[in-house]
């Protein structure tokens, strides 16, 4: 049997998304921290494919602003930045061990 081919958003979006199952769901919270931690790191590159396969999804569960923005003091953010912080700061000292060795 051959593979259909699955078009964009067909996967598993319903396409309303004033009742979006994700956005409702209890793993919302959860996806905001994920995503903006992906966005922490890697920058505004996240943004792009977030926003390719469902706009909404750079919505704070919390906040409820989109385009990865919140408010002050939003707990989910500070979260991602934690996260964000602490991934950086092991990349450069695992990059300054690397540089440190030398080859025989």
């Amino acid at each position: 049997m051959a593979k259909k081919k699955v078009s964009e958003r067909q996967y598993s979006c319903n396409e309303d998304c004033n009742n979006c199952n994700v956005l409702m769901g209890q793993g919302f919270r959860q996806l905001t921290v994920i995503l903006n931690a992906l966005y922490e790191v890697f920058g505004p590159e996240v943004y792009e494919v977030v926003q390719h396969y469902c706009p909404n999804f750079t919505v704070c569960a919390d906040c409820r602003i989109d385009d990865f923005c919140h408010v002050e003091g939003c707990e989910l953010l500070a979260e991602a930045q934690r996260f964000g912080a602490e991934w950086h700061k092991a990349k450069a000292k695992a990059k300054s061990k690397v540089k440190g060795k030398v080859s025989k």
